[in-house]
């Protein structure tokens, strides 16, 4: 199968709307979904309402299905400018 952009959004979860929820380590417990990359606009939308703590976090991958048909989420890895090049 071919290979899509997509967008990764980590929310953060909480236990009463505000709070964050953290696992065993003591580490915030966050849920990810993969959406359409036009999705991003409204997202950022919502997370100027939210508090810091509560925003989505987004990152761009590559989504495919391996032959089991398990979907594959690949990061995009963006390359850095170097400063010295004119």
């Amino acid at each position: 199968m071919a290979k899509e952009k997509k967008l990764l959004v980590r929310t953060p979860q909480t236990v009463d709307g505000k709070n964050l929820a953290y696992d065993e380590n003591k580490q915030p417990v966050f849920s990810e979904t993969v959406v359409e990359p036009y999705a991003k606009k409204f997202l950022e939308s919502e997370n100027a309402q939210r508090a810091e703590h509560l925003r989505h976090e987004f990152q761009d991958v590559e989504v495919e299905y391996d032959a089991e048909g398990k979907l594959v989420v690949t990061p995009i890895v963006k390359a850095k400018a170097n400063k010295d090049e004119k």
